[in-house]
């Protein structure tokens, strides 16, 4: 007898607050990283990934800056040339408003996005990042995530 066991190429992860679609051999995971946060994240070997932060108790748009700022701060630090410019996404008719950097240093060149939707006490704050070299390789996972997250 031979057993065969097929696994759908997507799957779903949702909370209260989002959800979005994502091939199956990736895993997000979520914790409560304090009173009124918690965070998701899901993330290639190589670096690629998106990190939601769900905000229950503010409106996390004031934190793009703080957490741009954050993930870049090494690299600036090092030298790496430093660009920093204002993006949007439309999700479901509603616009998430960020700024994206650019770090680069000799071949390496990294792009990190912050973006924020708020609402008057709550709101996600969302950071997707990748290396330049593997946008063709992994891009498709930043690219799943914004075609199919929903904001609830």
């Amino acid at each position: 007898m031979t057993l065969l066991l097929l696994q759908d190429e997507f799957t779903s992860y949702g909370t209260e607050t989002f959800s979005f679609l994502h091939k199956s051999s990736y895993k997000p995971a979520r914790i409560d990283i304090g009173p009124g946060i918690f965070q998701t994240a899901i993330l290639t070997p190589l670096g690629t990934g998106v990190i939601i932060q769900e905000y229950s108790n503010l409106n996390p748009a004031s934190l793009i800056g703080l957490m741009l700022n954050e993930v870049t701060k090494e690299e600036r630090d090092y030298g790496y040339d430093y660009e920093e410019s204002e993006v949007s996404q439309e999700v479901g008719g509603k616009v998430v408003s960020g700024r994206q950097a650019i770090t680069t240093y000799k071949d390496e060149t990294w792009i990190r996005s912050v973006y924020a939707y708020g609402t008057r006490d709550s709101g996600l704050l969302i950071l997707t990042m990748v290396q330049e070299a593997h946008l063709p390789r992994e891009g498709a996972l930043l690219d799943d995530f914004w075609r199919t997250l929903e904001i609830k």
